[in-house]
């Protein structure tokens, strides 16, 4: 039974049975005695710094605007939307001790000076151009240090929409910085929280927390249900946990708002319901690979199409399933990680819900110890604690050897129980580290008698039927269960196992 299809398609009956104020004080005055000293703070890529805005060739009533930004886009950045704004207090500060309160004309390399100072690892850069009845802000978001800019964002309209302005340069700043092509902007909301929410779901989605990212893209859609992208993002998401009412929902939402995705999304949403419908493989795969024939740079396109060779790959006959999957995977990485502003060193590639699990287990399945390492190690560096990082975890010791899997067991009563199942299904379907078979399938038991006594998980079933041990399974097999899955679960069961 295919591990994916499994896991999402699990029969009811089956599975039945189956910081304080002195800290924070301290910190200022080193902050301070740092920049007194004119000295450049440690580098936090979390901080951005907001240098005054430049106001020279706007209207002279626009003035206050020059420091007043920094107030202003301080308190539109949020931790929501992953950026932490220098306290406006300390970034005036540091900006009167750079210029000596000089208010003219700002020294081309002040504000970049600025950010070296107080230790952010963004800079906001902009300017206002304007008259008392309409006014035009620019700003640039760049990388400290080096001044990089990453990205560029111009807003215009009446003084009187000053806040909605500012959301959306915010926005439009944080959406690019994120990873996002311009071309799919047209798509994206007006509302900065609704942007908010949409930004968190794409960190999460990429870190592998895919419940807390439909959180997020769910709460995008409630806070602007004309924001097509966080709909798509929605469907997108809900294909790896349950295509449910929120998902149906979002598709609704992301069809009514097709006029704003780009052609390379509409591909993908055309495709998506496709899943829902169980197809062939023949047909999964050829809609995935015409989809990476006509937009060959969409990484996600890459990523599912990968996914079809690794899970349907074997029904259609091909033998070489693993080696396609594992280049569909890489080339869908490849391009994320040029999409990225940090180093594309094996290290410090960006880790991804979809591509990570399954290339690791491509190594695992490949005997290929120094990739299952490497990769293992990319996923457990930004989660150490979730389901996933045990599953990671059970891949290395698996690749180390007996005295490391030895080591893995030991600590049996701390591992996440969905980690369980997800190693139960790998041995499954693979047949890789099947001496922790029987131990897996017991605790996956063990975990779902913690709320149902008496009853077994369908990974240790599947053993005993695969173990050639029906007669410990059919008194399970034999309860009357009349559901669709129940009765498939019968139909395979005289299929595979007589």
């Amino acid at each position: 039974i295919d591990a994916a299809v499994s896991a999402k398609l699990t029969r009811p009956r089956l599975r039945t049975l189956a910081v304080g104020t002195g800290v924070v004080l301290t910190a200022a005055v080193a902050l301070l005695t740092r920049m007194e000293r004119g000295k450049a703070a440690e580098v936090d890529a979390t901080l951005v710094a907001i240098a005054p805005f430049r106001v020279a060739a706007a209207e002279p009533s626009l003035a206050y605007l020059r420091e007043g930004m920094v107030d202003l886009l301080a308190a539109k950045l949020g931790a929501e939307a992953g950026a932490r704004p220098v306290n406006p207090r300390s970034t005036l500060s540091a900006w009167h001790r750079l210029t000596g309160g000089n208010g003219g004309e700002i020294v081309a390399d002040a504000p970049l000076q600025l950010a070296q100072r107080v230790g952010a690892g963004r800079l906001i850069d902009g300017s206002v151009v304007g008259t008392p009845g309409d006014l035009t802000l620019s700003a640039s978001l760049l990388r400290s240090p080096g001044g990089r800019t990453v990205a560029t964002a111009s807003v215009k309209g009446s003084v009187d929409s000053l806040s909605r302005l500012l959301d959306r340069l915010v926005a439009r700043l944080l959406t690019l910085d994120a990873g996002v092509d311009v071309s799919r902007l047209p798509a994206m909301s007006t509302s900065l929280p609704a942007i908010r929410a949409f930004l968190a779901g794409r960190t999460a989605f990429r870190r592998g927390e895919l419940d807390q990212a439909f959180r997020e893209f769910r709460n995008a859609t409630v806070l602007d249900s004309t924001f097509a992208l966080a709909a798509f993002e929605l469907v997108h998401v809900s294909l790896w946990l349950d295509w449910g009412d929120d998902a149906r929902r979002g598709l609704r939402l992301a069809e009514a708002g097709r006029s704003r995705l780009s052609r390379e999304d509409l591909a993908l949403l055309d495709a998506w319901p496709l899943i829902t419908r169980f197809p062939t493989g023949p047909e999964l795969i050829g809609r995935w690979r015409a989809a990476a024939e006509e937009y060959p740079d969409r990484a996600e396109i890459w990523y599912w199409l990968g996914d079809a060779y690794y899970h349907a790959g074997r029904g259609v006959g091909l033998e070489d399933r693993l080696r396609l999957a594992q280049q569909a995977f890489q080339r869908g990485w490849a391009l994320d990680s040029a999409n990225t502003f940090e180093s594309l060193a094996p290290a410090r590639s960006p880790v991804l819900a979809e591509p990570l699990k399954h290339m690791v287990e491509i190594a695992q399945m490949k005997h290929d110890t120094a990739s299952v390492l490497r990769l293992a190690r990319i996923g457990l560096s930004t989660d150490s604690t979730r389901d996933r990082a045990w599953y990671f975890r059970w891949h290395q010791a698996l690749a180390l050897g007996d005295s490391a899997r030895r080591a893995f067991w030991a600590d049996s009563d701390r591992i996440d129980d969905r980690a369980i199942q997800k190693i139960s299904a790998f041995i499954t379907t693979s047949g890789a580290g099947s001496q922790d078979w029987l131990r897996a399938t017991q605790l996956d038991t063990r975990n779902e008698e913690n709320g149902r006594p008496g009853v077994m998980a369908e990974s240790h079933l599947t053993m005993l039927l695969n173990g050639g041990r029906p007669h410990e399974a059919h008194p399970i097999l034999a309860l009357p269960d009349d559901s669709t899955w129940g009765v498939v679960g019968k139909g395979m069961g005289a299929l595979y196992w007589e």
